[in-house]
């Protein structure tokens, strides 16, 4: 895993943030995709919204440092 700042495009926000808009069907696979990220760097982990709930709180746990989700649109 490979972290460096984050870049000046794109919308942070947090998991649960993020976890939240795709239970709400808000964020689709469609729409784009993001990757795990602190509230200052990036990493070079992938998130999409199809990877479901239960990955997303298994990568957090794994990484706990990731608080956030960089969220690229289309």
């Amino acid at each position: 895993m490979k972290l460096k700042a984050l870049p000046s495009y794109g919308k942070l926000m947090s998991v649960e943030r993020f976890i939240m808009l795709v239970d709400k069907g808000y964020l689709i696979d469609y729409d784009g995709s993001g990757c795990y990220a602190t509230d200052t760097q990036i990493s070079d982990i992938d998130i999409h919204p199809s990877d479901g709930e239960n990955k997303v709180r298994d990568t957090v746990e794994r990484y706990p440092e990731f608080t956030h989700v960089m969220w690229f649109n289309r």
